[in-house]
């Protein structure tokens, strides 16, 4: 059934610009990838993918082979993850990402008011570091604290030394 469509006939007509400079660069570069744009499923609704296009000999004459690649769960991801990095940014709370080791992945930008350390201070140290030295004496409250991460569950309040020396409750 594709077989019937002209090229032309997937793309919308606000990225057609693109079908020509996808000629223009086949006759200099060969190869030509297209990593996010537009194309059109059969019941005319619009999708993102990715295209690639290669230039081939098929009985002596040229041809196109072109690959488009539904990319609707990557670009839904990109979505999600500029949303949450939203919410982080903007968090009047300190919010962080914590590998079950302890080590932080992310933290929020409010870490300079609650905690005075800007976020790539902490991010790579481990969390359990900061902690005051009567919780740090029992290993194994950071221990259960970790498999408790594990499992989604909330650590309960503890005292964290802040960037000047004194601790704070979070």
């Amino acid at each position: 059934e594709v077989l019937k469509f002209n090229a032309k006939d997937l793309i919308p007509e606000d990225r057609k610009d693109e079908f020509a400079d996808m000629h223009q660069r086949l006759s200099e570069d060969g190869i030509f990838i297209i990593p996010s744009t537009v194309r059109i499923r059969k019941d005319g609704s619009r999708f993102p993918t990715e295209v690639v296009v290669v230039p081939m000999q098929l009985n002596g004459e040229k041809r196109l082979m072109i690959f488009n690649r539904d990319i609707t769960a990557q670009e839904e991801l990109k979505a999600s993850e500029r949303q949450l990095r939203h919410l982080i940014d903007n968090l009047g709370d300190l919010a962080c990402l914590v590998k079950p080791d302890g080590e932080y992945v992310e933290v929020s930008p409010s870490s300079v008011q609650i905690v005075g350390y800007r976020p790539e201070e902490l991010i790579g140290t481990n969390g359990f570091e900061y902690l005051h030295p009567d919780e740090k004496m029992n290993m194994d409250l950071a221990q259960e604290s970790s498999k408790m991460l594990n499992k989604g569950k909330r650590m309960s309040e503890m005292l964290f030394r802040h960037k000047q020396g004194h601790f704070v409750w979070l």
